[in-house]
């Protein structure tokens, strides 16, 4: 034995260390899984919410608001979650290196995989609907959270500036009906409306309308006609009530 492994030894025996019991050892490693496994769950959670608010970012507006392709994507960026994923797969990376075998893998091995696994599982939580259903309990329940997020009612309940949005209350002839999310009643005129072959306007759908004011009061002349969302439990599912990010609300 040499002299440094004399030297340890002694310092164990003098500071009277003893090894951890197995009980202990195997319960601390399960925590770290637990906690890595918890922080990759959270981060595809996070990720189904991110491709929801790129889904519907309202792309279509871009051209009318005379923005580039990277201006609108970087004014709309959904930061706060892209920070949520980022933290959480850091985490899961920590705690995975910290695990029994973890010092055996590349950090770049690590990483790549918690990320592939938090893509992969929000990809499939956002395929459920899951996105939506995050997005809509943290508007609901959470203080703030519509003023870190971009408004999208507040943006479509601007009438003057050529963007309405609501509900389809009914139709007659090339009239809608609609009901905006602030609570006005519309005569919304599709006579020249440029309407895509995938959106399907009948009672109870949510649409976001470009066009005109009218002269007359609350007539709106439409030019091009989206559903609200697209997606999952959007374009491809029922209608769903529109969350407070979907309201205006003038005291935001």
């Amino acid at each position: 034995m040499n002299d440094s492994s004399k030297n340890t030894l002694e310092k164990i025996k003098e500071s009277k260390i003893k090894p951890k019991p197995r009980w202990q050892f195997h319960l601390e490693q399960f925590g770290i899984w637990a906690f890595a496994t918890l922080s990759v769950i959270i981060g595809a959670k996070a990720f189904a919410v991110i491709i929801f608010r790129l889904v519907n970012n309202d792309w279509e507006v871009r051209k009318h608001l005379g923005r580039s392709l990277l201006d609108h994507t970087l004014l709309t960026l959904p930061y706060l979650w892209i920070m949520v994923m980022a933290l959480f797969v850091l985490l899961a990376y920590y705690n995975a290196r910290h695990t029994k075998k973890g010092y055996r893998y590349s950090v770049y091995g690590i990483v790549i995989g918690t990320v592939l696994a938090s893509l992969f599982l929000g990809g499939a939580l956002y395929s459920t609907g899951f996105g939506y259903e995050i997005d809509f309990l943290f508007s609901e329940n959470l203080p703030g959270y519509q003023n870190v997020m971009p408004n999208r009612g507040e943006f479509w309940s601007q009438p003057a500036a050529g963007f309405l949005s609501g509900e389809v209350i009914s139709q007659k002839g090339l009239d809608l009906l609609l009901r905006s999310f602030d609570g006005e009643i519309w005569i919304v005129n599709i006579s020249d409306t440029d309407i895509p072959d995938f959106v399907s306007i009948s009672t109870g759908s949510l649409i976001r309308v470009i066009g005109e004011m009218h002269e007359r009061k609350e007539e709106f002349m439409a030019k091009e006609i989206f559903p609200w969302s697209a997606g999952p439990n959007g374009l491809f599912g029922p209608p769903r009530p529109p969350h407070i990010l979907m309201r205006f609300n003038p005291c935001l």
